[in-house]
């Protein structure tokens, strides 16, 4: 189901706060013509339906449409809301009649004709959703490309199919499809796309690199060095070296990977977890806090995490488009990859309900002593932490026999990808740079490959 987090839906809202040009004829009319009363009672209603359908009192919401459309039978952003409430309940003849309206509103915008075309399949009715199915592929593409941007990866490949039944053999939307496929690791996909797409890419050599890519996570090794075999120009390309290093470090660490649970600092570790399709949820994965910070959290078992009187929101930057959550107690700071055009408290909130789910499953993870437990700074110089990192392995030690990586920046003494055994459940580990902070984009993946088995050496196979 559509989540109304997403932006396709926040468009809705971001249009009326957008400058004049951007902003329906429909409320440039009322502008004109003194209405502006009108339009910031029209604007009242949309937050009010947002609320109720984040509360899921769909009912309500129901009614303060109908309540809103008596005013303004013909306001293009209360017929979006209505479509969201009429997909949200699985009503799919009002979500057809709705998004028929909407999309007689919005005639340019083929987001909206694809929740008309879905809404119709869903009655049945195919013969008349293939009669409103664009003409030209072009039109697909920016629908697709929203949808990937939002992550809603079910609702892309309905689109896909679509466009792939029209147009089977335009190379742009056989490179979305394979972008989708491996956006959801499905790899078995992916290796059909992406050899699909080299059928039309003949001589662009990133292609090749996906496909065997997409060979190596299936496991079909011999297969995908042959197929690198059959270019002699595939080394000068340097997007497929990390691809291939990026596909070993999957195959190699990505067991491990599973059984590792964050402690920060940073997103990175999140980052190669999710690159072996991993999503662990959990309190640290996405979490900036400090050595010492870290030391008084598991000391007081994070007491007020999660409670409203130590939270705050903030932004990171002063670019920064989501709210940045801090606890005031222990240097906590993670994203809330919430709008900052939301209402603050709202968002506190309910970061304040999910981090309270997320400490109490890690205080279950630390007691239970079944993970391995990895923290990276790399701000300092690992001499100047390190005897507070002893100190976090020995709080580690006072919940059950929790084995700890502690990952830093390599110095003139430890190499890169080189790994020292302090205790039997401690291991420090070092990595040439860290991915977006050191000027770079990409990870220290050979370092992170040793790091990782070393710890399923130390911790798991022993």
């Amino acid at each position: 189901m559509y989540s109304l987090t997403d932006a396709a839906c926040r468009d809705s809202f971001s249009i009326l706060n957008g400058p004049p040009g951007t902003q329906s004829a429909l409320f440039q009319r009322r502008a004109i013509a003194g209405k502006a009363a009108d339009k910031m009672i029209a604007k009242e209603y949309y937050k009010s339906i947002e609320n109720l359908i984040a509360l899921s009192n769909l009912s309500g919401a129901e009614e303060r449409l109908q309540e809103a459309f008596v005013k303004f039978p013909e306001d293009p952003f209360l017929w979006q809301f209505a479509g969201w409430v009429a997909e949200k309940q699985e009503d799919w003849v009002s979500a057809e009649q709705r998004w028929g309206k909407v999309c007689s509103l919005f005639p340019n915008d083929p987001k909206w004709l694809q929740l008309h075309v879905q809404a119709l399949r869903r009655l049945g009715r195919s013969g008349d959703a293939d009669a409103l199915l664009p003409v030209i592929p072009q039109d697909y593409y920016k629908t697709i490309e929203n949808l990937l941007a939002q992550s809603d990866l079910s609702r892309v490949e309905d689109v896909i199919s679509d466009a792939l039944a029209a147009f089977p053999e335009d190379p742009y939307l056989w490179q979305w499809a394979g972008w989708s496929s491996e956006r959801r690791k499905d790899w078995v996909s992916a290796e059909e796309r992406w050899r699909k797409v080299r059928s039309l890419f003949a001589d662009d050599p990133h292609w090749l690199g996906l496909h065997v890519q997409a060979l190596r996570r299936l496991g079909r090794a011999a297969e995908a060095d042959a197929t690198l075999l059959e270019r002699h120009d595939v080394e000068q390309d340097p997007r497929l070296s990390i691809e291939r290093v990026k596909t070993d470090f999957a195959l190699a660490a990505g067991d491990t990977l599973r059984k590792i649970e964050s402690l920060g600092s940073g997103c990175e570790l999140g980052v190669l977890q999710r690159e072996v399709g991993h999503e662990p949820l959990g309190l640290l994965r996405w979490t900036y806090i400090k050595p010492e910070g870290l030391l008084k959290a598991l000391k007081m078992e994070f007491a007020g995490v999660g409670e409203i009187s130590q939270s705050q929101l903030g932004r990171l930057t002063s670019q920064s488009e989501d709210y940045w959550f801090s606890d005031r107690e222990y240097t906590l700071g993670r994203h809330t990859f919430a709008s900052v055009e939301k209402e603050p408290s709202g968002v506190l909130t309910g970061m304040c309900r999910q981090i309270k789910i997320l400490k109490r499953k890690l205080l279950e993870d630390l007691r239970e002593g079944e993970k391995i437990f990895l923290y990276k700074w790399t701000d300092t110089s690992h001499s100047e932490v390190e005897n507070t990192i002893i100190q976090i392995h020995d709080a580690l030690q006072e919940y059950a026999s929790n084995p700890l990586i502690f990952v830093s920046r390599s110095d003139g003494v430890n190499a890169p990808g080189s790994v020292r055994k302090i205790y039997d459940t401690l291991l420090y580990g070092y990595i040439a740079h860290t991915a977006a902070f050191d000027g770079v984009t990409e990870s220290d993946f050979e370092s992170w490959r040793n790091i990782i088995a070393n710890a399923n050496r130390e911790f798991i196979s022993r």
